[in-house]
């Protein structure tokens, strides 16, 4: 290896002594845009005697600065997994950013925007706290950000956002389509189950963010319904769902308000495995254990574990007409209470896997059901319908100088403000928190139902589900 290879490995080295050879593998790539493996790095360490502690070092944002000045910043980040904005922009810029790998560019366009935003040079708004790690970056680019602003001044790119007004139309309802010749309905948010198309508003949700949720879901080959509006027996709706999930899923069909197909999704999906959840002091009814009840297990989650318990349950109609056995998880939050909720699911094995992946979408069971329970009973009261998201984003984004990034975090700023009616984004001082599936964001000025209706939305940064406390 040459000599300066070998300097600058051991420089990132010096500067960065919290991190192992992946992080510093990271840093030589998107600084200096060098490619070297990590046991080349590791060799290199330990010939100085530099050799970092083994094992798997924590992500490397948990080491940048504890607190952030515009922590509100994340939260646009976080809007963007409705949209998909900033990803559309890498794949259209591209073209006129040759020198730059797509990683990078983006983290420039979001560094970019960010500092329009909130206005100033974006050489001194690198200097402010977090604000490199709101971008994702470890140090200012000075070299790739003088690159960017030439390109951009002298080709003044325009891209259209046509793609974009698509991804935003607003998903009613989830059509699923049955290998036993059923159908069967859940709204977009897929928190409950209806007889047909979902009309209440309320769970609307972007095209985009539907698309990537079920595609998360199916990949898996996991189906997750928050909810049952079940009372006393288990609904004839519910358990022809069930039967329905149990024969396979031939495809899914996303509708909007009026019924009309936006999008077909095929996916030839056989007995995947299912967890529909139920409010156990509303459905008790024909419900008779099979088996003797266990002992309650611990199962830690992103806030605050759970105790659940399995139990082989037999739930029938009144009248016995028809009739579905199921495991069924019996969740509580402390030792000595009743279990509060419950999970329906016919899988048999690693059901502690299965619960894990329920609360992760559904963290707040009980609350989520009951304020929903509201919303339904107050939907004839309430005649505003959500506003045309669409409405908010122009045909197309031109560029020229740093200023006119603003006009991304404008647009994530109005679709933040129109679904959770809050604007607090620049000034407020916050941090986040990073965990192996989820980016907890700690930030005051945000009010509590907001906080809720994010948490409830199932945003995310990174591909990690974001919850707000």
């Amino acid at each position: 290896m040459k000599p300066t290879l070998k300097n600058i490995i051991l420089s990132e080295a010096k500067k960065n002594p919290y991190l192992g050879v992946r992080g510093i593998s990271r840093i030589l790539k998107e600084k200096h845009e060098l490619n070297i493996s990590k046991s080349t790095i590791s060799t290199v360490l330990r010939a100085k005697g530099m050799r970092s502690a083994p094992g798997r070092k924590k992500h490397v944002l948990l080491y940048q600065s504890k607190l952030i000045k515009d922590c509100g910043l994340l939260l646009l980040k976080a809007i963007d997994s409705e949209l998909g904005l900033y990803d559309l922009l890498r794949d259209e810029l591209r073209a006129y950013y040759p020198s730059l790998n797509a990683n990078l560019l983006k983290k420039l366009i979001t560094m970019f925007s960010f500092s329009s935003y909130i206005g100033g040079n974006i050489e001194e708004n690198a200097k402010r706290p977090g604000f490199l790690r709101l971008c994702e970056c470890f140090s200012y680019p000075a070299k790739n950000v003088k690159y960017f602003s030439s390109r951009t001044a002298n080709y003044k790119p325009a891209i259209s956002l046509e793609e974009i007004k698509k991804r935003i139309r607003l998903v009613s309802t989830v059509k699923f389509y049955f290998q036993n010749n059923s159908t069967g309905f859940s709204d977009a948010k897929l928190t409950t189950l209806w007889d047909g198309p979902c009309n209440i508003d309320d769970f609307f949700m972007p095209l985009h963010y539907v698309k990537a949720k079920l595609s998360k879901l199916i990949k898996d080959k996991t189906i997750i319904i928050g909810y049952t509006k079940s009372f006393d027996y288990l609904s004839p709706l519910t358990i022809r769902f069930v039967d329905g999930l149990s024969s396979g899923i031939n495809k899914i069909e996303l509708l909007d308000g009026q019924g009309k197909v936006l999008e077909k999704i095929e996916c030839n999906l056989s007995s995947p495995v299912f967890a529909i959840g139920y409010y156990p002091k509303i459905l008790g009814k024909g419900a008779s254990f099979l088996e003797k009840a266990k002992r309650f297990k611990r199962l830690p989650a992103a806030t605050g574990s759970v105790l659940y318990v399995p139990v082989l349950t037999r739930f029938s109609q009144s009248k016995g007409a028809q009739a579905v056995i199921l495991n069924n998880i019996l969740i509580k939050n402390k030792e000595k209470m009743l279990p509060n909720w419950a999970v329906l699911t016919d899988r048999k094995t690693n059901l502690a896997g299965l619960l894990e992946k329920y609360i992760f979408i559904w963290q707040y069971m009980e609350k989520s059901f009951l304020s929903d329970m509201k919303i339904i009973e107050n939907f004839f009261m309430n005649k505003e319908g959500k506003k045309n998201l669409g409405a908010h984003i122009p045909d197309i984004l031109s560029f020229e100088k740093e200023a006119d990034f603003k006009q991304i975090a404008d647009i994530l700023a109005v679709i933040f403000k129109e679904q959770f009616k809050e604007t607090t984004f620049i000034n407020n001082y916050g941090q986040y928190i990073l965990g192996k599936n989820f980016c907890k964001i700690v930030m005051k000025g945000i009010s509590a139902d907001a906080k809720k209706e994010i948490n409830n939305t199932c945003l995310y940064i990174a591909d990690k589900r974001v919850f707000m406390v």
